[in-house]
């Protein structure tokens, strides 16, 4: 699609595209960041990965990737026109790994799979204290196969699904992400925008790619106003068995990495976890909003929050503390318990490669 085509019918102010910087097009939508030949992109300042790239030519013409157009924007853009909606009757959520299966771990020999299951029950009890179902995939620490989860979450019609994962990459990697099942014919996030013939088969779980990039939108939107701008990690695309073989809107959160000290820190701390349930029920709660809202009412726009000036964490907040018996965790209300420091600023990350997703884990295909 033209460049032009996209901002007339978008109503975005078109402007001359640069050869190298990124620029900025607002419409009443929100604002949009593009960069000629890059995959990356940021709406209403939040991180997003195209399919494929925003491609400029030598003559000066631009042209937004037809997909990505259908797959991306125009369900983040036109969310109020999304129909049919379908209301959701509970939440399917799923801790990542368990039992046998760790997942990753921080240097201090902190657990993914405790750290999911802690962070999964209080999310559980968030939602319920609000009069939300829920259903656990696994409410303990025992090990459930990817297909398990699925057919499980697959009987619960009209729900949405949300896995709770932390994440492991170098050492200089940090921050929250989101994903959601990669349409058909396009590269994961990770595959750097090459396509390969599995690309083409049709997944269960493509039936929803309006509503699946929706939630995830929410979510991410939420869990960002944690973290300063370089924790946002984006809305990125995966042919993760959970998000692949699911028939409900689905999601895969990574809260952080385990392998970056200073994430592991918080991720280690009650405090975090409960900061990190409470951004997730916000998403999930503004995704049921729209679910429930009327089709064509004016554009809802997510605007880009002040993301506050962390303190170095001391060593209270960094000491490890046990994980919540099954028991609902009660709210803790303080934002200011959490402290983190900004982080030096670094040169742009290119997409997530095969390292961001650790040896052994069960998100995988």
């Amino acid at each position: 699609m033209t460049f032009a085509s996209f901002c007339e019918f978008y109503e975005f102010n078109q402007i001359p595209v640069p050869e190298r910087d990124a620029f900025t097009i607002s419409s009443v939508y929100g604002s949009l960041t593009l960069k000629a030949n890059s995959r990356e992109a940021f709406f209403n300042g939040r991180q997003l990965w195209l399919s494929f790239p925003f491609i400029r030519d030598d003559q000066g013409n631009a042209y937004v990737p037809r997909l990505d157009v259908i797959k991306l924007f125009d369900p983040l853009l036109r969310r109020n026109e999304i129909a049919p909606r379908k209301k959701v009757l509970g939440v399917v959520i799923d801790p990542g790994h368990g039992g046998a299966d760790h997942g990753t771990r921080s240097r201090a020999n902190y657990y993914e799979k405790t750290a999911a299951l802690d962070t999964a029950k209080r999310l559980q009890a968030i939602l319920q204290a609000r009069g939300i179902p829920t259903f656990m995939t696994r409410a303990e620490d025992v090990f459930i196969t990817l297909e398990e989860r699925c057919a499980l979450a697959n009987r619960h019609r009209d729900w949405i699904f949300v896995s709770l994962h932390y994440n492991e990459a170098r050492p200089g990697a940090h921050g929250v992400e989101t994903y959601c099942l990669t349409p058909q014919y396009a590269a994961s996030t990770a595959d750097g925008g090459n396509p390969r013939s599995s690309d083409r088969e049709q997944q269960p779980g493509n039936q929803n790619d309006a509503l699946n990039i929706l939630l995830a939108d929410y979510v991410q939107a939420e869990m960002t106003k944690l973290h300063s701008s370089q924790g946002d990690r984006g809305i990125k695309r995966a042919r993760f068995v959970v998000l692949r073989d699911t028939e409900i809107p689905a999601i895969l959160v990574e809260g952080g990495f385990l392998s970056n000290p200073v994430d592991a820190g918080l991720i280690t701390t009650g405090a975090y976890r409960q900061k990190l349930a409470e951004a997730i029920a916000r998403g999930v709660g503004n995704y049921l909003d729209l679910m429930t809202s009327p089709v064509g009412k004016a554009p809802t726009v997510l605007k880009p929050v002040d993301r506050p000036k962390f303190r170095a964490p001391t060593a209270s907040t960094l000491k490890p503390v046990a994980a919540p018996s099954a028991a609902p965790v009660p709210v803790i209300p303080n934002m200011r318990e959490i402290t983190r420091p900004v982080p030096a600023p670094v040169a742009p990350e290119q997409p997530p490669s095969a390292d961001s997703e650790p040896a052994g884990t069960v998100n995988g295909t």
